[in-house]
């Protein structure tokens, strides 16, 4: 698993033992800074208890810290789930092109294999497809593009009409 998904990982556990609201970026920033920080933020005792027990079984080396740390970095630039999300909002896409996209990326990113049957090769096409119609969609939006197109999305691909995000 790479770093940024074990934060991610450790902050879902996190929310779901204490439905705390802290932003990831904070909450990495504590769990993982170096102990004499100057600006250390009060923590609440389940908190820094919850913490302990993540980092003291094994403590973190200081290169593996030094890489969370530059992974955060990038933590507050524009993630393409989110711009995906603002377009469905906007009626470009629709929340199936951004399972799909979600499950070809996460399958590519961390190398997950295709089912070793006729029906799991079947649904990785149809994400395929899905993420096809995806990616013409997101050419159509930025070129302004409105009017006929073959919806890959749909079963026997029919010709549709792409009416543009709602911002366009």
């Amino acid at each position: 698993m790479c770093y940024s998904a074990m934060i991610q990982a450790d902050y879902d556990k996190y929310v779901r033992q204490y439905g705390a609201t802290m932003s990831l970026e904070e909450f990495a920033m504590n769990v993982w800074s170096a102990p004499d920080r100057a600006k250390k933020k009060r923590r609440p005792k389940a908190m820094e208890d919850w913490f302990r027990a993540l980092t003291d079984p094994a403590p973190i080396d200081e290169r593996v810290r030094t890489a969370l740390l530059k992974s955060l970095s990038f933590a507050g630039n524009p993630k393409p789930k989110d711009a995906l999300i603002r377009m469905r909002e906007q009626g470009a896409i629709s929340n199936e092109h951004i399972k799909a996209w979600e499950k070809m990326r996460n399958t590519g990113a961390h190398g997950g294999l295709l089912g070793d049957s006729d029906v799991e090769l079947q649904k990785h096409l149809n994400r395929y497809f899905l993420v096809l119609d995806l990616f013409y969609r997101l050419m159509f939006v930025a070129v302004g593009y409105r009017g006929p197109h073959i919806d890959y999305s749909k079963d026997r691909w029919p010709e549709s009409s792409f009416l543009g995000s709602s911002t366009t």
